[in-house]
């Protein structure tokens, strides 16, 4: 009963909202998010560079190439199996 009282008084009222503006807000947010003006210098949006991409490749692959080795070369000297990338190089 409280819902079509509140449905019969939200169509009673013709408040009409004019979302023009609200669409030319949202358009200038986009617009602001993929380039700054700082200084009067538009600013690029930030993305990750080659040396981020490398540093990346340090920080998580390197650790995992290692334990990874470790593992395969500690396999080997205790169950004498070669499961390592240097069975399949060896000459």
């Amino acid at each position: 009963m409280i819902i079509v009282k509140l449905l019969l008084h939200i169509q009673e009222s013709d408040n009409s909202v004019d979302f023009s503006d609200v669409d030319k807000r949202i358009r200038a947010m986009k617009r602001a998010s993929s380039q700054t003006i700082f200084f009067g210098h538009d600013v690029p949006k930030e993305k990750l560079t080659l040396a981020g991409y490398i540093w990346l490749g340090v920080y998580l692959g390197l650790p995992v190439l290692l334990l990874g080795n470790l593992l395969d070369f500690l396999i080997q000297k205790w169950f004498g199996w070669c499961i390592g990338f240097w069975c399949i190089l060896q000459f």
